[in-house]
């Protein structure tokens, strides 16, 4: 079968042949896929070099027989054909304009052109005419701007622009052969097309200056009739530019040129006029232009806008007007609701799957959610202004919307009144308003139980959050968020098995609901299951790729169960997220340090350090490395933090004298512990080393009197708070023992003393314990559940 174009080449080339008087040709010729012109005959093994040759008019068939050049000494077809010996789309006789060569090379151009198909000449073995050429060139025309289209709209827009530039230099080349031609009728339609293309293009692409070109090009060409209304794409140029006053005067100039039966384009036109008047603070004649919209061709945005430009003036009368306007605006609906859910069920019942919306039914749902975020908006906005008080405001918005199109948006009003209720710390108010929307029939009956559960949740209220939650669910028993929050309140009832059955039920009617996932992995690693936890949290980080929450817990789960490989490798990647987090960054010193990588440890440690300096447990870490490594006034700097955040415990008051000491400032050391002993005199660590020190600066006296404190003490049996727990002093140098448990660094507690022996010509050998608090190895980052 041929091809449509070669159909429509066929139908062309009939109504182009002449032919004698009286004579009419028995069968037009036929045209297959795999030939190009008119010639044809039976396939045989020549036909590759046949294919290739050139085609003259010697080359035709008959009864399938292949004719050449020489006339055979009979034919059995008849009367011979007329045939040419000079090859086709050449000639050695010039025509105007033009000489062989030219006419050649258009030839072969229109050939490249049209995808190597050679268009039907006008009769059997006449060559291509002008007229040919130029139809040839115009055709490969419309291919360029069909291919820049198409880059278009997949995004391309550069390439798409390219395309459209090489269609432009085409056509003008065509139209240039038109005029040497003397075709005295250009063709505009293709002319049109071409540079509106290209003008869209340099528009999407923010190319101003160039659109603006190419459009007032096309709009002071008198030949094109309708070209007046593009001004308005002018206008949108202008309007891109921020240039507001030139964008009206191109809307207003396009306005005058759209004739009033184009209703719908005059009133758009209008509402680009009352937005660029909106930038320009202009609120009294951008007013006047939604008021021409809302009376000509109300729409949700306008009405919006015409609400808030009587916000700006302050005119109470003229924002109800408004608001009434808003509501009156009817909701876009395709079809009803239970239509579209008979079609989606019988489509699943026919077993394809269950075609969702289409694409009409998204745009419908599409809309309606803008008009009633507009609509709430629009009352939270005017409440406080159209009333003696923001309540009164609301209740004449509920009372308006109650009597409208968008009665069903009652419930949205009263919710935003109970945040509006927040807000202002009026929260009995606010529980009232929810209470009063939970028992009625509204449709938003369950958000208002499920906002009440979450309330009371955070007031710490749990039996009322219960009750809350059972309400929330009677409502709507498919609802995710409500399931959700009935296993928070049975998870900080510490009814695990509950709350997973809740969550799981939350996930059965919603499986992406992130706040349920999330909670069933804390509630999992609460149990103890962290295979599953961990299992649940990736789940989570599939949906939410860059929560350093989800991350957090992952690496937690992996270094609970002893993976310390993908702990480490999930820890690097929370710090990739959040390079700052100081929980992380001692997570990793602390993994590091179990690996026996100190160097690291040291670096992770500091860097937690830098960010957090009033983190106890890693500034006491950081001490007692700087002690190993002889460097005690940094160590000093570190337990003066610590001491800071930890004032009753005498352990680091004492370190930051032991730093002193071991420094070599004796005085300074001597201070230091005479204030340690004022604040806690039963400390006989304290006494021990200032006898030492007294006798080491030869204040014979002084360390007689310290001497007998310290008889007293240890005659009479009592313990200092400060001796319970000290921390290695002058042995201070490998003390420390450190040991990290939880997720902070933190020292473990030792109960075995760690000797170090002083110099025995200045101090002798003295002994201290290395011990801190343990810290609680509880959850430090998310453990607060997420209600909704």
């Amino acid at each position: 079968m041929p091809s449509t174009s070669h159909l429509a080449s066929n139908a062309s080339l009939l109504g182009s042949q002449r032919f004698p008087s009286g004579a009419i040709p028995a069968s037009p010729p036929r045209f297959t896929d795999d030939e190009d012109d008119i010639y044809s005959f039976a396939p045989t093994a020549r036909d590759a070099f046949d294919r290739t040759a050139f085609r003259t008019s010697a080359g035709r068939t008959a009864g399938g027989v292949p004719m050449t050049a020489r006339l055979p000494t009979s034919y059995a077809g008849g009367a011979r054909p007329v045939t040419s010996n000079r090859a086709a789309g050449y000639t050695s006789k010039t025509r105007p304009g033009q000489n062989g060569l030219a006419a050649f090379a258009l030839a072969s151009t229109a050939r490249e052109t049209s995808n190597s198909t050679v268009l039907p000449l006008d009769g059997f073995g006449a060559e291509m005419t002008p007229e040919d050429l130029i139809r040839v060139a115009e055709k490969g025309v419309s291919a360029l701007l069909d291919e820049s289209v198409s880059m278009a709209a997949d995004g391309d827009l550069r390439g798409a622009l390219e395309k459209c530039k090489e269609a432009s230099r085409r056509e003008r080349a065509a139209a240039k052969q038109r005029e040497r031609a003397g075709i005295a009728e250009p063709n505009l339609d293709l002319t049109y097309c071409v540079q509106l293309t290209l003008a869209g293009h340099y528009q999407a692409l923010g190319m101003y200056p160039e659109a603006l070109q190419a459009y007032t090009v096309i709009v002071r060409n008198k030949a094109f009739n309708q070209s007046g209304r593009l001004r308005v794409n002018m206008g949108n140029c202008y309007f891109d530019q921020q240039d507001y006053p030139q964008a009206i005067k191109m809307y207003r100039m396009a306005l005058d040129q759209i004739p009033n039966v184009n209703k719908t384009v005059r009133v758009k036109i209008v509402r680009n006029i009352g937005n660029a008047f909106v930038k320009l603070g202009q609120y009294a004649d951008a007013l006047t232009s939604f008021e021409t919209v809302m009376d000509q061709g109300p729409d949700t945005q306008s009405a919006f806008n015409l609400l808030l430009c009587c916000f700006a003036l302050g005119d109470r009368d003229r924002m109800r007007k408004a608001f009434t306007q808003l509501v009156s605006v009817p909701p876009p609906q395709v079809e009803p609701e239970d239509v579209q859910l008979e079609q989606r069920a019988a489509g699943a019942a026919e077993g394809d799957g269950g075609v969702g919306e289409d694409l009409l039914g998204t745009y419908a749902r599409e809309k309606r959610t803008s008009l009633t975020r507009l609509i709430v908006l629009a009352a939270r906005l005017i409440a406080p202004h159209v009333g003696s008080t923001f309540a009164e405001g609301f209740d004449w918005c509920c009372e308006a919307i109650r009597g409208s199109l968008h009665g069903s948006l009652e419930g949205e009003l009263v919710i935003a009144k109970a945040v509006q209720y927040m807000k202002a710390r009026e929260f009995g108010k606010a529980v009232s308003c929810l209470k009063s929307l939970a028992r009625s029939d509204l449709p938003l009956a369950c958000a208002a139980a499920t906002d009440l559960a979450f309330v009371h949740i955070l007031e710490g209220d749990l039996r009322e959050a219960e009750r809350c939650a059972e309400l929330a669910v009677e409502k709507d028993a498919y609802s995710a968020r409500a399931a959700n929050n009935a296993g928070v309140v049975a998870f900080l009832k510490g009814d695990l098995t509950m709350a997973k059955s809740a969550y799981n039920r939350a996930l059965s009617c919603d499986s992406v609901c992130i706040e349920a996932l999330f909670n069933m992995g804390l509630a999992l690693k609460s149990s103890g299951e962290m295979d599953q936890a961990v299992q649940c949290f990736l789940k989570l980080h599939g949906m939410v790729r860059n929560s350093p929450e989800v991350i957090w817990h992952v690496a937690d789960c992996y270094e609970k169960l002893g993976n310390a490989a993908s702990a480490l490798e999930w820890y690097n990647v929370l710090i990739s997220v959040s390079p700052s987090d100081p929980s992380a960054l001692s997570s990793l010193g602390r993994l590091h340090e179990q690996r026996g990588d100190l160097v690291q440890a040291m670096h992770y440690f500091s860097e937690s350090h830098r960010y957090h300096p009033s983190d106890p447990d890693v500034a006491s870490w950081l001490g007692a490395r700087y002690v190993e490594q002889g460097a005690f006034e940094r160590a000093e700097g570190c337990f003066r933090r610590v001491g800071a955040a930890r004032p009753d415990d005498a352990k680091w008051a004492l370190a930051i004298a032991g730093c002193r000491r071991m420094g070599g400032n004796l005085g300074a050391a001597r201070e230091a512990y005479d204030a340690v002993a004022e604040r806690w005199p039963d400390n006989t660590e304290c006494l021990r080393f200032l006898v030492r020190i007294c006798t080491d600066m030869g204040l014979v006296k002084d360390a007689q009197q310290y001497s007998e404190r310290l008889a007293r003490l240890e005659s009479s049996g009592t313990v200092g708070a400060g001796d319970q727990q000290t921390v290695q002093g002058s042995g201070l140098g490998t003390g420390f023992n450190v040991s990290n448990t939880g997720r902070r660094a933190s020292v473990a507690k030792s109960s075995t003393p760690i000797e170090r022996a002083a110099s025995p010509a200045r101090r002798g050998s003295v002994s201290f314990a290395a011990a801190t608090a343990e810290v609680d190895d509880t959850l430090h980052v998310v453990d607060d559940l997420l209600p909704v």
